[in-house]
């Protein structure tokens, strides 16, 4: 059968390479749609990213309406995010001990679950800044526990020649959504108000669900190993001590994430304080960093075929760095938003080194929760980093806190000399 896992692209006599136009690189980069059922979960994920982007620009500028304390803003990024450095690892092991489509449908539950409650307390006049926070952290507990189980099903769903393919069509997915999602939100936010952008939220979260209720099999091919969740919990911590390149990775992404995150998390302030913008302004200048993202999901492979890993992310490490300080320095959108579509593009091909690397390199039967610590590792560094620039603004300004993190950033790449990132092997 054509969507069998077990056949290689192009390897069906009905399939000949020269029976299409389409160029064999293109041919690669979308050979994962050939399979209905990453298709479908494709499809189910995007809607869900969009619930999440429609939702973070609610949430960031309800928060910018009901306090002025730079902290408390840079505290929804932290609320975002650390239920993912808290609760990945328990999504990893429900991934690989139990079923990753059960683990998909207990997040998505939770993450509606949040937003109907949001959306009920915003109705009610309820919402305070605690409250705020407390639901965006609850949430966060719905990704953190679905998220793992996603990544882990990359290499169920496909054969394993397209997993470098289907990584990328996962992150192009992700950053469509980002490209999308704020415009959408801060539109949803200035003509409705953040209630009815937590309802679409929900909303979409329900569209994933049905997606994958529809769907019968299960997407676990390796065989199951009995495992306690204790034991469980320890053989995945193990194999990332074990193995050096998963350790250097966990290692590159948290400093990365630690000094990226000031741009996420002072974003809505330089919006709301700079810019003399609202709601549609902040959604716009999130488009711009997840327009830059698609673009560099289209430019990562050209990079990777002529630069190492090593390289690869210094570039964006560098690029990013430039972004950062931008928005600290210039205030005139038509000027900002290139340095953003070039701040999305840096993001894009920096995550996407790290994620591909994780993939290729986890042993199966650990692989949810390889892809959990990382996760941990990810999250949790951006949950400090923003909690931790959101004080320094509040301690100094936004301007100070932000240049001193692009400094930081373009100083991350001497990590390198220490921790080198392995390079996995290239498309010919």
């Amino acid at each position: 059968m054509p969507d069998s896992p077990a056949k290689a692209p192009g390897s069906s006599p009905e399939t000949p390479p020269s029976s299409t136009g389409t160029p064999p690189r293109a041919r690669r980069a979308l050979a994962p749609f050939r399979h209905g059922v990453f298709t479908a979960i494709w499809l189910g994920t995007l809607f869900s990213s969009l619930g999440v982007w429609i939702q973070s620009v609610a949430a960031a500028w309800l928060m910018i309406l009901i306090t002025t304390s730079p902290d408390l803003v840079a505290m929804v990024q932290s609320a975002a995010s650390l239920p993912v450095f808290l609760f990945s690892l328990v999504g990893g092991v429900l991934a690989d001990v139990i079923d990753r489509r059960l683990a998909q449908v207990i997040g998505q539950l939770i993450v509606m679950g949040a937003a109907l409650a949001l959306a009920l307390c915003d109705g009610l006049g309820w919402v305070t800044p605690w409250l705020l926070l407390a639901m965006t952290f609850t949430l966060g507990i719905g990704s953190a526990i679905r998220q793992p189980a996603f990544q882990a099903s990359v290499g169920d769903l496909v054969p394993s020649e397209d997993v470098p393919a289907a990584v990328a069509l996962n992150s192009v997915n992700f950053n469509i959504a980002r490209a999308l999602g704020p415009g959408i939100g801060g539109l949803i936010v200035a003509a409705a108000g953040a209630q009815a952008a937590f309802l679409v939220n929900a909303g979409c979260n329900l569209i994933t669900i049905v997606v994958l209720l529809a769907w019968r099999g299960s997407i676990v091919s390796a065989p199951r190993r009995p495992e306690s969740v204790v034991g469980a919990l320890t053989a995945g911590l193990r194999q990332v001590a074990m193995l050096a390149p998963l350790r250097r990775v966990m290692i590159r992404v948290s400093v990365f994430c630690l000094f990226a995150a000031a741009l996420w998390a002072l974003l809505p302030l330089v919006a709301k304080d700079d810019l003399h913008g609202d709601s549609s302004t902040y959604g716009t200048m999130l488009g711009c960093l997840g327009f830059g993202a698609v673009v560099g999901a289209g430019l990562l492979p050209p990079l990777r075929r002529r630069l190492s890993d090593e390289a690869v992310i210094n570039l964006g490490a560098w690029l990013f760095a430039l972004a950062t300080v931008a928005l600290a320095t210039l205030h005139f959108m038509l000027v900002l938003t290139p340095l953003l579509v070039l701040g999305g593009v840096a993001w894009m091909i920096v995550m996407s080194s790290f994620s591909i690397t994780i993939q290729l390199g986890a042993p199966g039967w650990v692989k949810a929760r390889v892809l959990a610590i990382y996760f941990m590792a990810m999250f949790g560094s951006l949950a400090l980093g923003s909690w931790l620039w959101g004080w320094i603004a509040a301690l100094r300004d936004v301007h100070q806190s932000l240049i001193l993190a692009g400094a930081l950033l373009t100083a991350s790449p001497l990590l390198g000399r220490r921790f080198r990132m392995p390079d996995i092997p290239r498309e010919p």
